[in-house]
């Protein structure tokens, strides 16, 4: 017994390593369930011992009640594409009886197989898979499966990086700033009009937050924000990405901000305001003006030398002070810009 379960093992690593090698192109592949010729002629010239061979063929299962299934013409389109890519695979299948076939993928830089769905094959014909999605950059590998049997591994698609370019603008600020975060994706990998989100990682918690939407069909893509989702001080670099569903698009850096503000305010003396400001920032010697508007649109300074100086410049706290000027429907307090 022990020699029949030795030649069954090694006829089912022949077989095994006949249907699994890589192949790159469209041939046709063949692969037979039980093939009884083939099984008979192996048992032929492993065993010369009758009982032997009956035995090895009772195991194997009577061939009488077995099937061959044909994948030839074989394809996945595009050829080349990104994560965003829906891919079509394809292969024309020829079963001697009805069967379930599954599309397998292995993903670049794995060695795992993936199932991505099963199709019945009840007579000839070409069976395909659509809207399949990849996760890795790099040349993915895919197959077919039915029962236990499996197809040659092919070749493809080629998964590219989505190309895409950023700026945010102004690069320093505060985080009460308007910004105008723009996008330049000039590859996708896909035609068809997407939705993009635009993320901003909190500081403090180092969860991203999403400040806005638009549906991309252009080169362009421009987002407006006008003052980051942050109410915690922070002074340093900001961090922001492009989405789309669970896709990254792009990862990028920016704004700086280098000067904080809180606890504006003012008090009344004598039908005179004075106006005050709490400022933080990592430049020493910073001038911090006090601006007014009538319709938060059009905003000036309040006279011709208007500016405070901030001197710590360690990112310690220091009130500003504006004495003895007239009421202001709207104010609000900026720093000088830096390069």
């Amino acid at each position: 017994m022990k020699i029949v379960l030795s030649i069954i093992s090694l006829i089912l690593i022949v077989s095994s390593a006949m249907a699994d090698d890589d192949y790159d192109g469209a041939e046709s592949s063949v692969v037979t369930i039980g093939d009884s010729t083939n099984v008979d002629v192996l048992i032929r010239e492993l065993t010369e011992d009758p009982q032997s061979r009956e035995e090895i063929k009772d195991l194997l299962g009577s061939s009488s009640n077995q099937s061959s299934i044909n994948f030839s013409e074989n394809e996945v389109t595009p050829s080349n594409g990104s994560i965003l890519t829906d891919y079509t695979f394809c292969v024309k299948v020829d079963a001697s009886s009805s069967c379930d076939v599954e599309l397998q993928v292995r993903e670049a830089n794995s060695s795992i197989w993936v199932a991505k769905g099963s199709v019945s094959c009840n007579e000839p014909g070409t069976l395909c898979w659509d809207n399949i999605k990849l996760n890795e950059l790099g040349r993915a590998n895919y197959r077919f499966a039915s029962g236990g049997s499996t197809s040659r591994i092919y070749v493809g698609p080629e998964v590219l990086p989505i190309k895409i370019g950023s700026t945010v603008d102004p690069s320093n600020g505060s985080l009460g700033n308007k910004y105008v975060y723009g996008a330049t994706l000039t590859f996708l990998g896909t035609d068809e009009p997407i939705r993009v989100e635009l993320e901003a990682k909190n500081p403090d918690d180092q969860n991203w937050v999403s400040v806005g939407q638009q549906c991309y069909s252009q080169k362009n893509i421009n987002f407006v924000v006008d003052k980051l989702p942050f109410t915690d001080p922070f002074l340093g670099l900001l961090e922001y990405r492009f989405v789309s569903g669970d896709r990254v698009l792009g990862s990028f850096t920016g704004p700086n901000i280098y000067v904080n503000f809180r606890n504006e305010s003012y008090e009344v003396t004598n039908g005179k305001y004075t106006y005050s400001v709490a400022v933080s920032s990592s430049v020493s010697d910073l001038p911090v003006y006090l601006m007014h508007s009538k319709n938060n649109v059009n905003w000036d300074n309040v006279d011709e030398v208007p500016f405070r100086n901030y001197t710590m410049g360690n990112g310690s706290w220091e009130v500003l002070e504006w004495e003895d000027y007239p009421a202001y429907r709207m104010f609000k307090f900026k720093a000088t810009e830096i390069a």
